[in-house]
C-alpha cells in the first residue's frame, strides 16, 4: 500500500524504526512532488517519442514528393530533346504551316524553362496540343509517315508521353498524402514547428490546352 504524505508531515513524523515498521508491512510513502516531477519527465519523453515519430514521418513523405517529381523532369526533359529532331525531320519533307513547328519549338522552351510542377504542366499541356496538330499535318504527306526517322520519334514521343501520364499519377497522389499529413492533427503542429508546413503543388493536365490546333490543309 502507498500513503501520500506532504514533505513537511513527513519530515516531522520521520522515525527510523516507524519506517521500519510500516515497510514491514508494505505501507510506503510517495512524496507528490516527486510524484509530479516524474510525471513532467515522462510527458516530455513521450512528446519528444512523438515528435521524432512524426519528422520522420514527414521527412520520408517529403523525398517520396521530390523523387516522385523528379521522375516527372526525366520524362519532360527527355520528350523536350526529342523536339529539335523531329523539327528538323518535319523541315525536310514538308513545308509545314509556321504556326504550327513554332508551336512546338514554344512549348518545347517553357519546357526547359519550367520552375515548378505548375508550369511544367502548363508546358506539358501546351506541347502536347503542338505535337498533336503536327502529327495531324503529317498526314497529309505519306512520304513523311514513311520515313523510319519519323516514325521512331513519333513512337518514342508517345512512349514517352505515357510515362509522363503513369509517373503523373505517383507524383499526385504523393502529393495527396503529403497535403493531407501536414494537415492532418497533430502532424499539423509538428510540420509547423519544423517549417514543413508548405503544401505541394498538384501536375494537373488541362484537356482544353492539349487539344491540337486545328489545321486548315486547304491554304497548304
Amino acid at each position: 500500500m502507498i500513503c501520500f504524505r506532504s514533505s513537511q508531515y513527513l519530515f516531522k513524523e520521520f522515525n527510523p524504526n516507524l519506517l521500519a515498521h510500516k515497510r514491514a508491512k508494505g505501507v510506503f510513502f510517495v512524496d507528490p512532488l516527486t510524484i509530479l516531477l516524474f510525471g513532467i519527465i515522462g510527458f516530455v519523453v513521450v512528446v519528444g517519442i512523438i515528435s521524432v515519430l512524426i519528422y520522420n514521418s514527414l521527412v520520408s513523405t517529403l523525398k517520396q514528393v521530390e523523387n516522385a517529381w523528379a521522375q516527372i523532369d526525366v520524362q519532360l526533359k527527355r520528350r523536350a530533346d526529342l523536339i529539335p529532331n523531329l523539327v528538323e525531320t518535319v523541315k525536310g519533307y514538308a513545308k509545314f504551316e509556321k504556326g504550327v513547328l513554332e508551336g512546338v519549338t514554344q512549348a518545347r522552351a517553357a519546357i526547359m524553362g519550367a520552375k515548378s510542377p505548375k508550369d511544367s504542366a502548363k508546358a506539358d499541356n501546351m506541347l502536347s496540343g503542338a505535337l498533336k496538330s503536327l502529327f495531324a499535318v503529317a498526314e497529309a504527306y505519306p512520304t513523311l509517315k514513311a520515313n523510319e526517322n519519323f516514325k521512331a520519334l513519333q513512337e518514342e514521343l508517345s512512349s514517352t508521353e505515357n510515362k509522363v501520364a503513369f509517373a503523373r499519377q505517383f507524383y499526385n497522389d504523393m502529393v495527396m498524402k503529403w497535403n493531407t499529413m501536414i494537415l492532418t492533427f497533430p502532424n499539423n503542429l509538428f510540420a509547423g514547428m519544423f517549417g514543413m508546413n508548405k503544401e505541394k503543388e498538384f501536375f494537373q493536365v488541362n484537356d482544353e490546352e492539349r487539344k491540337a490546333v486545328k489545321v486548315d490543309f486547304s491554304k497548304m
